[in-house]
């Protein structure tokens, strides 16, 4: 079943969700490894300032977030951003955690990809172990409530347990539950798009037909320096 983006520009979409996403993903890290190295309570490292989000300085000069380029850093070439984020938290033993510019480096680019190497071995098993639980979570949630309609049934059954975005946009997608397939959409395809091969395998026909040609035509506006500096305003705007 193909799925139309619901976006003028599903790219640039794409690459604002990315850069949310990995801001989390980073301000997570920080705060547990402030929390390790520091101490205190995890909460008041969360809680702490980010001064990569840009905005103007003391001065009044205008400071350009460090999302953006570190999102366009990662997907040039061919890696997850939250992976290089994971990876360098992961392999830090100094006190001071590592900065976002800092990720930015060959150095970087191969931890994140022997970090996604070993994330590959157990997505498989993973995969179809939520692939089942989600079947089955599906298959006893209809028995209980046979009149009630696909949608808010597959809505029940996600509040109650954490799924791969992927195989829950699927299952959105399988049941005709038009708002979930397009609250779940970003998710989903930035999940897919680091680990092709692997989720071709695992979902096979399941898989949607745009995400493959999504893939392709983002890897060819990268090609084209979609995202270059003289591009600029598209990241000053994020």
């Amino acid at each position: 079943m193909a799925v139309q983006s619901l976006d003028h520009d599903p790219l640039l979409a794409l690459f604002r969700r990315d850069c949310e996403r990995t801001r989390a993903v980073y301000l997570h890290e920080r705060a547990g490894f402030l929390h390790r190295t520091q101490g205190g309570p995890l909460e008041v490292h969360l809680d702490r300032p980010c001064p990569w989000d840009g905005g103007r300085g003391p001065s009044g000069k205008k400071i350009n977030s460090s999302w953006p380029g570190l999102v366009d850093f990662a997907w040039k070439n061919g890696v997850d951003p939250t992976d290089l984020v994971a990876a360098a938290f992961l392999g830090c033993s100094n006190q001071r955690p590592p900065l976002p510019d800092m990720l930015k480096t060959q150095a970087a680019l191969s931890a994140a990809r022997k970090y996604r190497e070993a994330l590959l071995v157990k997505l498989t098993g993973r995969a179809r172990a939520d692939l089942d639980r989600l079947g089955a979570r599906l298959y006893a949630q209809r028995r209980a409530y046979p009149l009630q309609d696909g949608e808010r049934q597959l809505r029940e059954v996600l509040s109650l347990a954490s799924f791969s975005p992927l195989i829950a946009f699927c299952a959105a997608l399988e049941a005709g539950a038009t708002n979930l397939v397009r609250e779940l959409f970003d998710a989903a395809f930035l999940e897919y798009l680091p680990s092709r091969a692997e989720w071709a395998r695992v979902l096979g026909d399941r898989l949607p037909d745009d995400f493959p040609e999504l893939a392709d035509l983002l890897s060819g506006r990268l090609r084209e320096g979609w995202f270059a500096p003289r591009d600029k305003e598209r990241t000053d705007a994020l």
